[in-house]
């Protein structure tokens, strides 16, 4: 006795294959279309913000050269530091607008907008500071640096990675 074909073995196992490898084909499909969509989404936003994290990524770094600065005029070397607190005063506003420029959220802004009042607090203490060692009162500048800068340094530069985070 012959079986039909549409009831063989043979039919049966040749239409499931066939089903599967339509299922693949269409989640193949549908994985690259998302895929797609994903890597322009992902590219859109390192479009967006890319530019204002190397901003704050080189404002933090004009920080630390603000410290080297500090730690110059303490060293007794005032010419090199006000040239060195000159470059980096340049480099945290500049890379400053181009971050203010950027922003993309509220929180970002609020970030931004206690970056500056904590980078003018810690220039008008460096200015102290200077002054103290024009006067020759080293041991009360490296006090005064210690007790008062450290703490402006170390809020200006956290904000400044808080921002990248943000970002």
């Amino acid at each position: 006795m012959q079986v039909p074909f549409y009831n063989s073995l043979r039919f049966k196992i040749g239409f499931g294959y066939i089903a599967l490898m339509l299922i693949n084909v269409g989640v193949t499909i549908w994985t690259i279309y998302n895929f797609g969509r994903l890597t322009s989404a992902l590219a859109e936003i390192l479009n967006k913000n890319y530019p204002t994290v190397i901003a704050v990524e080189n404002m933090a770094r004009s920080v630390e050269r603000h410290d080297k600065a500090v730690r110059s005029f303490l060293n007794g070397d005032l010419n090199n530091g006000k040239i060195e607190l000159a470059l980096a005063k340049e480099e945290f506003y500049r890379s400053f607008d181009i971050s203010q420029e950027e922003i993309t959220n509220e929180l970002s802004q609020a970030i931004l907008v206690d970056i500056q009042s904590t980078h003018a607090g810690y220039l008008l203490l460096i200015d102290s500071l200077q002054q103290l060692v024009l006067r020759g009162k080293y041991q009360t500048a490296r006090a005064f640096h210690y007790d008062d800068i450290l703490p402006f340094y170390q809020r200006l530069s956290d904000n400044c990675f808080w921002f990248v985070e943000e970002n």
